[in-house]
């Protein structure tokens, strides 16, 4: 590899390294937040669906913004910024009506991140011969080294630190993004519904986001809810840090074994076998006799997400030009997780108040299961693809 392609992808890491120490400070201790400001289990889960409703209707549009600007990077500049701003206001209000408002403003601006995120590091790694995996689990590295970190300096001070260290964090990559030259886009000639009647005219794709939005949606409720959870099980919120650090550290060797599997075994079986860890995850959760096995479920969890993560790019990124990488990736990446907030959401919440973390993890296993059935249809589909294009490849070379 060339001295440029090898700074291009050092570049890619140290972004990944960046958002991810940034978000490690406020993503999981959000919830405590919002408790410790007097919302229920049902107005914690409202407020993910806040986020998720603007997520719905702004992030294609932040994607597609960046592809018809050919500019990803100053627009994922502009995306860290507000919502970086919109933290440090959120984490100072009190009261349901203040906090939904500061909610609405970090959603406007949060939802354009890790969509945009994604976008500037696919074209950053284009044609260097680096798997995305790799590049993500310096997310992982960033995550780790500052997760558990974060959760005792919160537990000796307040929530206010959250708040602060993810206003630092994306004020850092605001400046390593900076440093990262815009791509070279063909200018963009499709129209606004271009891509999506390339989904409709797709069974594979049409599947595809059938699984992965219900998949979603039974994450919702053990992602937002396992802080809250470890502290109802006795544990502190320490231990909730230790155990998502843990959790980060492990996703380096699976960023890099899930690479591997999608070269071998192709993204959508990936996904699929994602969908049976992250059940078995929530499974195991709905079980656990105390806090401290709460690291076995975020074990399980950083292995789900990894093979979510590494095979739902690489599906996206095998159907869409380069000129459309911002409204697919936007399209997978938020317009279904927040459909899945939006529902997962509320669903979740609603379950921890009826039947504590338990039952809503079990809740989260059963759907898990049925997000398998429906990926494993794209996983045949995709089989009879390739082999159709082999077919055709051989008939050609005759």
């Amino acid at each position: 590899m060339s001295a440029t392609l090898r700074r291009r992808v050092l570049q890619a890491r140290v972004l990944q390294f960046a958002y991810w120490a940034g978000a490690a400070f406020l993503v999981p201790y959000l919830s405590l937040y919002y408790r410790a400001a007097g919302l229920s289990g049902f107005e914690i889960g409202l407020q993910a669906a806040l986020y998720a409703v603007l997520s719905l209707l702004l992030g294609p549009v932040w994607g597609a913004v960046s592809d018809r600007t050919r500019r990803p990077r100053l627009i994922l500049q502009i995306s860290l910024l507000g919502a970086a701003l919109s933290a440090l206001v959120l984490g100072r209000q009190v009261g349901l009506l203040p906090i939904t408002l500061a909610t609405a403003a970090y959603g406007i601006f949060g939802s354009g991140c890790w969509t945009l995120i994604d976008v500037v590091i696919v074209h950053q790694i284009r044609n260097t011969g680096v798997g995305y995996g790799s590049v993500r689990l310096w997310g992982s590295l960033g995550w780790t080294a500052v997760v558990w970190l974060a959760g005792e300096w919160i537990q000796r001070t307040s929530l206010w630190t959250g708040f602060v260290g993810y206003f630092l964090g994306a004020a850092v990559t605001v400046l390593v993004a900076a440093l990262i030259p815009e791509p070279e886009l063909e200018p963009h000639t499709g129209s606004r519904t271009a891509f999506a009647r390339s989904i409709l005219g797709r069974a594979p794709l049409v599947w595809l986001a059938g699984g992965l939005l219900v998949l979603l949606i039974a994450e919702v409720g053990p992602f937002r809810f396992l802080t809250l959870y470890t502290v109802d099980l006795g544990g502190r919120e320490g231990l909730a840090g230790l155990a998502m650090a843990i959790g980060a550290l492990l996703e380096w060797p699976m960023m890099l074994a899930a690479d591997r599997l999608v070269a071998r075994l192709q993204a959508p079986r990936v996904l699929e076998l994602s969908a049976l860890v992250w059940a078995t995850c929530w499974a195991v959760g709905a079980v656990i006799p105390s806090a401290p096995f709460i690291i076995l479920v975020v074990i399980l969890n950083s292995a789900g997400y990894t093979l979510y993560a590494v095979g739902m790019v690489n599906a996206v990124m095998r159907h869409a030009r380069p000129e459309q990488s911002g409204e697919a990736l936007g399209f997978y990446s938020v317009t279904l997780r927040s459909l899945a907030e939006l529902i997962g959401g509320p669903l979740g919440g609603w379950g921890y108040d009826a039947a504590t973390g338990r039952g809503m993890f079990a809740l989260s296993a059963g759907i898990g299961v049925a997000a398998w059935a429906l990926l494993r249809r794209v996983t045949r589909l995709e089989r009879r693809s390739l082999a159709g294009e082999a077919v055709s490849a051989a008939s050609r070379a005759d």
